[in-house]
């Protein structure tokens, strides 16, 4: 019997909450408890959703399910950020800049390497959407667009870089499941660390929360409702903003996570953080785990093996950037956390990056907030800058 096809993206997300739902469930149990220390539950959620879409189970609708997106990453990134003691992001705030300037130039370091290396395998004029997707990989799609339109990139290339591009869920995986043995990482390669021991990924709704933000009805419906509130308004005023600064160069939704992040740093100093620490933090991990398995039940890897030399020209490009951000962190006495949410504050974005800080170290999801935004704003700088050298390489 042919399984049900579910297309309608009610029936999507509520199948894909229901995954992620089981899963937090099993990671909890005993029989389960050293299987999930060893792949976290994050990584399942992507790879089980993607499974689901590639069987045929789950064919949903793209569009709606970035709707979804659009209104649960704020959530879950107020809620965890509104919960976050601001002292150990201010400790970080020299070792942010640094770490952000690396992911960057190992971006422009990767890309340019692994073209001179295998530019002469590929089309002459792929140097343009390269250079795209160094923008993309240092800011955001939108900075890609921009730059593939700026260069009049050739839509014929743009389309295998991008597929190619998708590789990178391989070092999402692994960032993701190094989450769970970051303590020997640490130990191993970055031994002299300045920053804070591990703490807990996953809040457990069983855990203590800070004194009056006891886990009831009256606490998960302050913490939800003004959390649903702020997101609401603030997703509503990214495009008005757009429009009274379109010289920016930020989209509606940078507006919309630049006052989320805003919001949530104020509430952070008020009597609803205890709230948003304590009942908010599970909500958030929650949204989290989802926000992958959407990302998963859309992802298709299915055209990566007629890509070619595309191939080993991006993971190349990707291997030397991840080598340029550990080498940084080193120096700059940071751990594995700093390294995962450096690099993904790039690759990743808004998005993805406080997904990885969450994984390691909850209180980070601020840092890797404002380190994707930082991102966003000099990508297209950094990456014309490139175009400009994958030009001269170009055969």
């Amino acid at each position: 019997m042919v399984p049900r096809v579910i297309t309608s993206s009610t029936e999507t997300i509520a199948t894909l909450m229901g995954l992620v739902g089981a899963l937090m469930w099993l990671s909890q149990q005993p029989f389960a408890e050293r299987l999930f220390r060893v792949i976290p539950v994050v990584v399942w959620a992507f790879f089980l959703a993607q499974a689901l879409s590639g069987i045929g189970i789950l064919e949903p609708d793209t569009s709606a399910l970035q709707g979804t997106n659009a209104l649960l990453a704020p959530f879950a990134i107020l809620l965890l950020t509104a919960g976050t003691s601001l002292r150990e992001v201010r400790a970080l705030r020299g070792a942010v800049v640094f770490m952000v300037a690396a992911a960057t130039v190992g971006s422009i370091i990767g890309v340019t390497i692994a073209y001179a290396l295998f530019g002469s395998f590929v089309d002459p004029e792929m140097w343009r959407p390269l250079a795209g997707m160094t923008a993309g990989w240092i800011g955001g799609s939108g900075n890609a667009v921009a730059v593939n339109v700026a260069l009049e990139s050739n839509p014929d290339l743009i389309g295998p870089v991008a597929v190619a591009d998708s590789i990178s869920f391989i070092w999402l995986s692994l960032a993701l499941f190094l989450s769970a043995h970051q303590n020997r990482i640490n130990k191993w390669l970055f031994p002299h660390a300045i920053t804070p021991a591990i703490c807990p990924p996953i809040p457990s709704v069983r855990a203590s929360y800070p004194q009056g933000a006891t886990f009831n009805t009256t606490s998960l419906g302050i913490t939800f409702g003004l959390g649903a509130v702020v997101t609401v308004v603030s997703v509503a005023l990214g495009e008005p903003l757009q429009m009274l600064l379109p010289n920016s160069g930020l989209g509606p939704f940078s507006w919309t996570l630049l006052v989320i992040a805003t919001v949530a740093i104020i509430l952070s100093t008020t009597r609803f953080q205890p709230f948003a620490a304590g009942v908010g933090a599970p909500i958030a991990t929650y949204c989290f785990y989802l926000l992958m398995a959407i990302q998963g039940a859309q992802s298709s890897f299915s055209a990566i093996t007629e890509l070619g030399v595309l191939l080993p020209l991006v993971a190349t490009a990707l291997i030397i950037h991840i080598l340029v951000v550990v080498l940084a962190a080193r120096i700059a006495r940071q751990d594995a956390a700093m390294v995962a949410v450096s690099s993904w504050a790039a690759i990743g974005g808004v998005v993805t990056a406080p997904i990885v800080a969450n994984a390691y170290r909850p209180s980070l999801a601020p840092v890797a907030l404002v380190m994707a935004l930082v991102n966003y704003s000099t990508a297209n700088y950094a990456a014309l800058f490139t175009s400009r050298i994958l030009q001269t390489l170009a055969p």
